[in-house]
């Protein structure tokens, strides 16, 4: 991971591969075929981000955080066999509930890993509001759309500075480009999806607490990447535990 993300091309191919990833992420486009791996060497911030808050913004899957995460590790003899492993809260992700393993993971693939996690929160999160925004204006009552009430207006407003808080701290983190930024983003990412879970659902009402609404499938999303590599408040504690120890905040990039 590097604060000189995409060194060597120019704005326009940037956007070109951003564009491009994000209609693939959606579509559930094959990694290898777009040449994703060698994107995320070359421009690792435009291949992360686009990916990954496109394919949350669908509910989608890949196992393209498993390529982040595993990237680092390119040698090894030793195979981890797991037992007793039970579905998860999100049966769509593919994620099966294991036993922690006693094996450490490369400090480079994690912060990798958590910033994509925090792009997929991000777009997931944006699809909430969307979700819950246009619930508002369709909504009636009293003869008026719910949206113009102002309880309603101030959930939104709140969910929408949440999720603008997520997306500052990972792009603080890009720039930063130390894993202790990346953690620190993720768990802000985690924070935010809570916020904004509970303002959207309260927006939708009945319907946000059935799944006969696409809502439940981004909730439960949310929920499992939070638990992915450190949950908020894990992450918070350890960033805590350090500074105690250390003395002193960490410094950060400004936002």
């Amino acid at each position: 991971m590097t604060a000189l993300d995409g060194a060597g091309l120019d704005d326009a191919s940037l956007a070109l591969l951003a564009t491009t990833f994000d209609r693939a992420a959606r579509a559930g486009g094959d990694l290898d075929a777009l040449g994703w791996i060698d994107a995320v060497r070359a421009a690792p911030r435009v291949a992360v981000s686009s990916w990954f808050e496109a394919q949350g913004a669908v509910c989608a899957t890949s196992d393209a955080l498993s390529r982040l995460v595993a990237g680092p590790i390119s040698f090894g003899d030793r195979y981890v066999e797991f037992g007793g492993e039970r579905v998860g809260l999100d049966p769509d992700l593919g994620l099966v509930v294991v036993a922690e393993p006693e094996v450490r993971l490369a400090d480079e693939g994690v912060a990798l890993g958590r910033l994509a996690i925090g792009h997929e929160m991000v777009g997931a999160m944006r699809t909430m509001v969307e979700m819950a925004r246009t619930h508002a204006l369709d909504r009636v009552q009293f003869d008026r759309p719910i949206a113009g009430f102002q309880a309603v207006r101030h959930r939104l407003a709140e969910a929408h500075v949440a999720v603008e808080a997520a997306a500052a701290a990972l792009d603080g983190a890009w720039i930063d480009g130390s894993p202790e930024a990346a953690a620190l983003a993720k768990a802000v990412c985690g924070f935010s999806a809570q916020t904004v879970r509970n303002h959207c659902q309260q927006v939708l009402a009945g319907i946000g607490f059935t799944t006969e609404h696409d809502f439940h499938r981004y909730l439960r999303r949310t929920f499992v990447l939070d638990n992915l590599l450190g949950t908020a408040n894990s992450i918070a504690a350890e960033a805590g535990t350090r500074s105690l120890d250390r003395g002193h905040l960490p410094k950060m990039v400004p936002l």
